[in-house]
């Protein structure tokens, strides 16, 4: 029996191998030849792919991506979501949604490895998912079909901006974003969202966040990573936020992920409110732990656990 360590070792070296090949022939970018490399991959080695785990071949994309982009100037939104993040919100999806059959939303969700990572934490419980995602960038969406198609993990993708008049198929019960931080450069799309500034280019973050609280199915949830510090300096936003939804949880990401308190996330969970859903009893604050540290990552798992079954009985 092949260790799954080897086997993420022979699949990422392949994948490498093949992306530098191609680039050299064509000279296309990185990311479009990464695209044309899963291609190839699962046109001519299905069967293959198909004999290994959602666990090894997301790792053997990850580590490739990874190292192909490592010596290339590229945009701060064509960064991977780290692993942890990815397993965390599955596992709070899973934990809310138990029972419910998902149709999960990943705005602005660039290559779908968030989203591949989330199915990954989902497999496990036998959740039935219907994944949407909508991705403003041509190379980045493109990729996220061919990493949809090698994963063998059906993602319905749509090459859109996400703040303009969404093109999905079906209304998501929850609604996921690791969010792209900037300014939003379409005056005429941002004119019709409340939270856009009154002059200059109003904050992306904060448009997408607004995006999502009306897409969304009513008591349907979502989780985003954003600014720690971002609602407390954004009084209209908390008001929003307030207004349509309730905040069932704020958990800071760790320190050492980041290089100061200025740039360091939080994972945001918000409820939207319908008649059926009632103020939860306690908001969900805390740190999420060092990975590294095993007993208290359970330790925070338990307290989790422990919140959500308050939660359930409200």
């Amino acid at each position: 029996m092949v260790n799954e360590s080897s086997e993420i070792e022979k699949l990422f070296t392949e994948i490498v191998e093949m992306t530098d090949k191609t680039k050299e022939e064509n000279g296309l970018s990185i990311i479009e030849n990464l695209s044309l490399t899963l291609e190839q991959l699962y046109r001519h080695q299905l069967e293959r792919l198909k004999s290994i785990n959602l666990s090894t071949k997301r790792k053997a994309f990850q580590f490739a991506y990874l190292k192909l982009i490592k010596d290339e100037q590229i945009q701060a939104n064509h960064q991977l979501t780290p692993d942890s993040i990815g397993l965390i919100m599955g596992y709070l999806i899973e934990q809310l949604m138990k029972n419910q059959s998902l149709k999960l939303l990943e705005l602005g969700s660039g290559t779908g490895h968030l989203t591949a990572t989330i199915e990954q934490q989902l497999t496990a419980t036998n959740t039935e998912v219907a994944y949407q995602l909508v991705e403003v960038d041509p190379a980045l969406s493109t990729l996220s079909v061919h990493l949809s198609n090698y994963l063998q993990v059906p993602f319905d993708v749509f090459m859109q901006d996400a703040l303009e008049d969404l093109r999905i198929h079906t209304t998501p019960n929850a609604i996921i974003s690791d969010m792209p931080i900037g300014y939003y450069p379409n005056d005429a799309v941002s004119d019709t969202y409340d939270l856009a500034f009154e002059k200059g280019m109003s904050y992306s973050h904060i448009l997408f966040i607004e995006q999502a609280i009306r897409t969304v199915e009513d008591g349907g949830y979502l989780l985003f990573t954003l600014p720690s510090n971002l609602i407390v300096e954004q009084k209209p936003l908390l008001n929003y936020i307030h207004q349509f939804t309730y905040v069932q949880s704020i958990l800071q990401l760790p320190k050492t992920w980041f290089k100061d308190d200025a740039s360091r996330k939080s994972i945001l969970i918000l409820q939207k409110k319908s008649e059926h859903v009632k103020k939860p009893g306690e908001v969900l604050l805390g740190e999420v732990p060092d990975v590294k540290n095993t007993q208290q990552v359970q330790r925070f798992l338990n307290d989790i656990n422990e919140w959500i079954k308050r939660h359930k009985n409200i």
